[in-house]
C-alpha cells in the first residue's frame, strides 16, 4: 500500500444522521390467530435477510402449535416471552422506557412508570415492540422532519498539522479540562506522542517516547483526578501510561508479545 509523505489531520464540520426504527405487529394482539398457517392477522416478524417474510406474504408465525402460550402449560421457546397469549422476542424487564432497546417500550402491568400515565412506580414491566398496543408503530421521540440531501455541506478544513505522518486514528480529549478538546496521536515512523490544540492545531506538547506507530491509543481518567490518562503501546510491546501533560506514569515490565496493530 502506498503511503503519502504527509498525513494531514483535518478538523471538519460534518453533519450526522440518526434514524429510529419501527416495529410492526400485524393486526395487533387483539385479533391474533394462534393456530394454523400464517394468515393476515397473525403476528409476523419480517427479517431483512432474504428469508421468509421479505416479500410480505409470509413470515415467522409466533403462534404456539398447542394454542395460546402461557408460562405454565405452554411456555414459549428460550429467548421469547409470552405476552397476551403470543410469543414475542424477550427484550427483558423494565421500569421505564429508557431501559428498553431494539425498538421496544416499557409496558407495565401495574403502575404508570413505563410511560402509560402518572400511576406510580411501574410494576411487572416488560419491553415490547412498538406497534404493540397501547403504543403506536414508532417512538414519537424519534420523529423529525426530513431534509434534502443538498443541505449536507462539504467538509471544511479548519486547521492541519503536517510535521509527520500519522497512521492510526487520533484521540479527541480535553487534556486540561478547559472545555476545549485537544487532539492526541502517535507519529509515523518514529512513534512520538503528540498533542495539539483542537481549535487551531497549534502544539501542546510532543514527546519522543518510542511508541508502536501502528498501535491505537486509549484515554480515560484512571486515578479519579478528573484529568485523562493516555494508554499506549511501546515499540517493544509494553503498555505505558502517560498523564495529561505527556509525562510517563507507569509501564509494564513484561512484553505482551503481540503486534500491537489494534
Amino acid at each position: 500500500m502506498k503511503r503519502s509523505k504527509r498525513t494531514m489531520i483535518a478538523l471538519s464540520a460534518l453533519g450526522a444522521l440518526a434514524g429510529c426504527g419501527t416495529s410492526t405487529s400485524g393486526g395487533g394482539f387483539g385479533s391474533l390467530d394462534f393456530a394454523g398457517p400464517v394468515e393476515g392477522d397473525d403476528l409476523v416478524f419480517v427479517f431483512g435477510d432474504g428469508g421468509p417474510g421479505d416479500d410480505g406474504s409470509a413470515g415467522q408465525d409466533l403462534a404456539m402449535p398447542g394454542g395460546p402460550c402461557d408460562d405454565v402449560t405452554n411456555p414459549c421457546p428460550m429467548g421469547q416471552r409470552c405476552l397476551m397469549g403470543a410469543c414475542i422476542p424477550d427484550n427483558g424487564t423494565c421500569t421505564n422506557d429508557n431501559q428498553c432497546e431494539n425498538d421496544t417500550y416499557c409496558d407495565c402491568t401495574g403502575g404508570g412508570g413505563g410511560g402509560n400515565g402518572d400511576g406510580g412506580a411501574c410494576q411487572g414491566g416488560v419491553c415490547i415492540p412498538y406497534g404493540t398496543p397501547p403504543r403506536g408503530n414508532t417512538d414519537p421521540g424519534c420523529a423529525s422532519e426530513s431534509f434534502p440531501s443538498t443541505d449536507l455541506k462539504a467538509p471544511i478544513v479548519k486547521c492541519s498539522w503536517t510535521n509527520a505522518d500519522v497512521i492510526v486514528t487520533p484521540l479527541l480529549i480535553d487534556l486540561d479540562l478547559d472545555g476545549k478538546p485537544e487532539i492526541v496521536f502517535t507519529t509515523y515512523p518514529d512513534g512520538q506522542l503528540v498533542a495539539i490544540h483542537g481549535h487551531d492545531c497549534s502544539p501542546v506538547w510532543q514527546k519522543a517516547v518510542g511508541l508502536n506507530n501502528l498501535a491505537q491509543l486509549a484515554a480515560a481518567d484512571l486515578d479519579g483526578d478528573k484529568f485523562p490518562e493516555i494508554v499506549a503501546v511501546t515499540a517493544d510491546h509494553n503498555l505505558v501510561v502517560f498523564d495529561h501533560n505527556g509525562t510517563q506514569l507507569a509501564r509494564t515490565n513484561q512484553s505482551y508479545g503481540g503486534q500491537g496493530l489494534g
